[in-house]
């Protein structure tokens, strides 16, 4: 086999890589949850004790176990407890490994209209709207492999096309080969636009009562404004102890206490 031969295979299981590695790295968080301790804290829950069912939840989460019915029960426990920002950051977090779970979206919404800043962004690029419509319905390991899918579905009828001698199923190969690799470039974009913006401006839940921010990186420096529970920001820079954030649409930005507000993946 030539060098010219030997690309698109490696190439393919190259990219397969890189996109089984994406898909799965989330799992290395512990698969199946205890479930004689989640019984346990739920009847405490149900009980009304809710401090020991949330000490019971957040312990499970501390031991690497990410599952949405956990991260859900615990922003259920969080809320009852009167914590509305530690309640929407699991809800988030739920929200992110099952984001088209109706109980979920339906309690996220009602705790976030109860938060004190009730900001308003600036309208959405198209970009912006796609990417929030993308999170709404699929999380990241279901991009992977979607967009893994179709590029084998791609390779596939490639192969296909070259090797087919009727014009026919020629023009019909086609047409299915040029829709397909339109869906693989949506959906690569897609994936890449997510993982860039995690990297670059990961998002957060204020989760302290109140907090205020300062033009710098440190309580010497001016106070710009002040934030309350639940709020969502953009994590934009870390420095020691603290962080700079940013509100949606970076309309405003500041330096606050790195403890004040936790990321959500």
């Amino acid at each position: 086999m030539n060098k010219k031969r030997l690309i698109i295979p490696l190439t393919a299981g190259l990219l397969s890589l890189v996109l089984l590695l994406i898909a799965f790295s989330p799992l290395q968080a512990k698969s199946l949850l205890d479930r004689e301790t989640m019984v346990r804290a739920n009847q405490l829950y149900d009980n009304g004790r809710f401090n020991q069912a949330s000490q019971i939840y957040q312990q499970l989460a501390d031991q690497g176990f990410s599952q949405s019915e956990l991260l859900y029960n615990l922003g259920n426990v969080y809320y009852k407890q009167a914590d509305l920002g530690r309640a929407i950051l699991n809800y988030e977090r739920a929200a992110r490994l099952s984001p088209r779970d109706g109980d979920i979206q339906a309690n996220l919404e009602f705790v976030q209209g109860q938060t004190i800043d009730q900001i308003e962004a600036d309208p959405a690029s198209p970009l912006d709207q796609w990417l929030k419509f993308s999170v709404s319905m699929f999380t990241l390991n279901e991009i992977s492999l979607i967009t893994l899918g179709l590029f084998w579905l791609m390779l596939g009828l490639i192969i296909v096309y070259r090797h087919s001698h009727t014009d026919k199923i020629r023009s019909r190969l086609q047409l299915a080969l040029v829709l397909v690799t339109l869906l693989f470039a949506i959906n690569a974009f897609t994936l890449g636009s997510r993982l860039y913006m995690e990297a670059s401006s990961p998002q957060a839940i204020v989760v302290v009562e109140s907090m205020d921010l300062y033009s710098g990186p440190g309580e010497g420096y001016l106070t710009e404004f002040s934030l309350h529970c639940g709020t969502q920001v953009n994590l934009m820079e870390t420095r020691g102890q603290w962080v700079r954030i940013s509100l949606p649409g970076e309309q405003s930005q500041g330096w606050a206490v790195r403890g004040a507000v936790e990321r959500i993946n």
